[in-house]
């Protein structure tokens, strides 16, 4: 009995735990902007406008898990991946990365978007009021929520279905890590 309850039970890629505490990946929030804003002309359409200033990578083997930190002009972003599999060499398949502090090399499996759980924040505004206060619940947030927004109009909320997201910033990052190999 012992030897089961150290065991994760994986379903779709993912454990059980991210599952049941409704822990979201890359691919989760992604289609909840879709879902939500479905006639949205901006975030994910226009990510290619969006320059990425900087991106930093800080690994975290023994947790098995990836910190990003990026700027976009005036916004800062921060993704952690969880569930990396950081591997002992380079591979064919491997995707590789410099640590920003020590200048080290890392080689991970490549990240899964519908696989890794994530936490994700931006300085934006478009996130601080659209998607951190419902990322927070979900466990996709870095940090702690920010203090909830007092309405002050009659205006409709800005995100009716209150679900978990990701700005364009935060979708810029994504794309450059898969331009660069990070991402499968």
């Amino acid at each position: 009995m012992d030897n089961l309850t150290n065991t994760l039970i994986e379903v779709d890629g993912r454990d059980i735990y991210d599952q049941l505490f409704e822990r979201s990946t890359v691919s989760d929030l992604e289609q909840n902007i879709v879902t939500a804003f479905p006639k949205t002309k901006r975030r994910q359409h226009i990510t290619d406008t969006v320059v990425l200033d900087s991106i930093e990578y800080i690994p975290y083997v023994g947790m098995k898990m990836l910190h990003v930190r990026s700027q976009t002009g005036e916004h800062k972003q921060a993704i952690q991946f969880m569930n990396v599999q950081y591997l002992m060499s380079d591979s064919d398949d491997a995707g590789y990365f410099t640590d920003s502090k020590t200048q080290s090399e890392y080689y991970i499996e490549p990240i899964v978007l519908r696989r890794n759980t994530v936490r994700v924040r931006c300085s934006c505004l478009d996130f601080r009021f659209r998607f951190a206060p419902f990322n927070s619940p979900d466990q996709s947030l870095v940090g702690k929520p920010p203090p909830p927004y007092v309405k002050r109009s009659n205006r409709p909320p800005v995100n009716p279905s209150q679900v978990p997201g990701l700005c364009k910033h935060l979708l810029r990052v994504v794309d450059e890590m898969e331009t660069e190999g990070l991402i499968a």
